[in-house]
């Protein structure tokens, strides 16, 4: 299950006519059957219940049996990294894992939706039976979660709002403090998102564990993550997959210009830039990381 919250309108007891709108929009969008052979890989939407007493939409959504053999509950990524008693993946699995994750926020940009919380935990796996006492997941059938504050491209609707370090890590420098002071999200944040859990599957371990981060602001951490990328990547997952990850961190997918104009009503052709540089410079990249192994 996944939750939409919305905000009632002043002496109404009905979500806004607005969100029911969006509502309807996302569970269309998540329940295409097909989508996760086409490269989308979300679970299938089954119902939408409103439940007016927490002001909130709740998502039911199935668990393939082919992908959920065991019929126990998901594992996410995080989890995953931060387990003791698991079997870690293999270098294939972590390629194919990444892969997978980018070509699914590659069909979601092509259809003009933005995610808006890319982070480990929202990437899930099923898992599958090993003769010890150790789990495996299914790391080459990733899955990705967590599109409560999705939106399409050209819509407003709300935004996740926290300030802690292990939700922060994964948020664009420019996205991070009060939303009024933010600028508009667009496509390249959720890459820059992308390009944290990149890191974290390649070096299998999570960004906000890599150091000490408390005292640091958000431009510090992003250079650190940048270092992070090009000082220890290329050990684990060579130099076409380190330099994948940092065009995602480096804000160098696109030129500055295009980038600039992603904020304006009219952006289809910047938003098509942007998608035909995320398959060249991160899934292609990736790709040809994998050959090099």
């Amino acid at each position: 299950m996944e939750f939409k919250p919305y905000q009632l309108r002043r002496r109404s007891t009905a979500p806004p006519p607005i969100v029911v709108e969006r509502v309807e929009k996302l569970a269309k969008l998540l329940a295409h059957a097909k989508a996760p052979d086409a490269g989308f890989r979300a679970l299938l939407c089954i119902a939408v219940v409103p439940q007016a007493p927490q002001t909130r939409f709740a998502f039911a959504f199935e668990l393939p049996e082919s992908s959920f053999p065991l019929g126990n509950a998901p594992l996410d990524l995080q989890q995953a990294i931060k387990a003791k008693d698991g079997v870690r993946p293999t270098l294939g699995e972590r390629f194919a894992m990444a892969t997978t994750v980018a070509q699914t926020i590659f069909e979601l940009h092509s259809v003009h939706w933005l995610h808006k919380s890319i982070r480990s935990d929202n990437v899930i796996f099923g898992q599958q039976s090993v003769p010890t006492d150790r789990f495996r997941a299914i790391y080459h059938k990733p899955f990705i979660i967590g599109f409560e504050f999705s939106r399409e491209q050209g819509d407003r609707s709300t935004t996740e709002q926290d300030d802690r370090l292990e939700r922060n890590i994964y948020r664009d420098p420019d996205r991070q403090g009060a939303p009024a002071d933010s600028p508009r999200f667009t496509v390249l944040h959720d890459i820059y998102s992308l390009g944290v859990v990149l890191l974290e599957i390649g070096l299998w371990r999570l960004a906000y564990e890599f150091e000490d981060f408390s005292n640091s602001d958000a431009d510090s951490i992003r250079r650190s993550l940048q270092d992070h990328a090009r000082d220890r990547l290329p050990h684990y997952m060579g130099e076409d997959y380190t330099n994948a990850v940092l065009s995602c961190l480096n804000g160098t997918l696109v030129a500055p210009e295009v980038a600039k104009k992603l904020t304006l009503p009219d952006h289809k052709q910047q938003l098509l830039e942007v998608n035909m540089a995320l398959s060249e410079k991160i899934i292609d990249q990736i790709a040809r990381g994998v050959k090099g192994t």
